[in-house]
């Protein structure tokens, strides 16, 4: 009778921390990524726009009006919940991403850049959710980042 009490329990054990295991932050925040496309926008230039921006194309030229976008670095970021990553830019500048908060299909990140404010607060997307934000003026024009979602959960 004891034995089989134990089996019980230790099945019904194994069965909680297997399920633990599944939603635990940890395990679950792997899954989550984020696209970052730098983008040189200038005004001067009658290059159009880069083919590899495809996904922004109908965004950034109404909304920035320059005549000019080429991608300079695209990089996928896997983020796990605090920890902070690193997207190099020209000039040997930097942005920081930290997630704050990943949860159902959804992250909470923070951006920053050394000696500016690229983004005062929080920002949130969705699974498949974007973002363009300007990052700097440069040598030609300005940067700017397209920032995407691209998680699989």
């Amino acid at each position: 009778m004891k034995s089989k009490f134990k089996k019980i329990i230790n099945k019904r054990i194994l069965f909680f921390i297997i399920i633990f295991l599944c939603i635990s932050d940890d395990g679950f925040s792997q899954d989550f990524s984020l696209e970052f496309d730098i983008i040189l926008a200038t005004k001067n230039s009658a290059q159009g726009m880069d083919s590899r921006l495809n996904t922004f194309a109908s965004y950034l030229n109404p909304l920035l009006n320059f005549s000019s976008y080429r991608l300079i670095s695209r990089e996928t970021l896997n983020l796990k919940l605090k920890e902070k990553k690193l997207i190099s830019l020209p000039k040997s500048d930097s942005l920081y991403v930290e997630a704050t908060e990943i949860q159902s299909g959804q992250i909470t990140f923070d951006i920053d850049k050394i000696g500016s404010i690229i983004y005062k607060g929080s920002i949130t997307l969705k699974k498949g959710g974007a973002i363009i934000l300007h990052c700097s003026s440069y040598d030609e024009g300005e940067l700017f980042v397209a920032i995407r979602n691209t998680s699989r959960r």
